[in-house]
């Protein structure tokens, strides 16, 4: 959300960019941005679907990156969390950026919050 927030904020006002990264809480201002650029770009506006189209390619990358590290060469289950990854029009984005890097992938809805998952894998390991 913080980067999609970032490159919105360098498409617009140098003023406007400069009172967001001078805020105490800068990062969680500029992060909050995010989907509210997604429902920018869903209504229309052509440079919020620029950044939006463009971020979206960004985290497929890092997927594709991750899983050729890995050696995922199956099908892979993915799933995902948190706000932008919430918004469907995003999430789909993001799901074909990946298959065009040649993953496959096999979307799957979450079973658990990111923080209960997080729980019971710090649960796990403490065991």
């Amino acid at each position: 959300a913080f980067s999609l927030g970032l490159t919105w904020l360098g498409h617009g006002d140098d003023a406007r960019a400069r009172r967001f990264a001078k805020a105490p809480d800068a990062v969680a201002r500029i992060a909050a941005l995010g989907p509210r650029v997604i429902r920018l770009a869903r209504g229309g506006n052509v440079t919020a679907r620029l950044v939006v189209g463009a971020e979206a390619a960004a985290l497929a990358w890092s997927l594709a990156h991750v899983a050729r590290a890995l050696h995922l060469e199956e099908k892979t289950v993915v799933s995902w969390a948190g706000s932008l990854m919430g918004e469907e029009h995003f999430r789909a984005q993001v799901w074909r950026w990946a298959r065009r890097q040649g993953l496959r992938i096999a979307p799957r809805a979450p079973r658990e919050s990111a923080l209960d998952a997080a729980a019971r894998l710090a649960a796990a390991r403490g065991r």
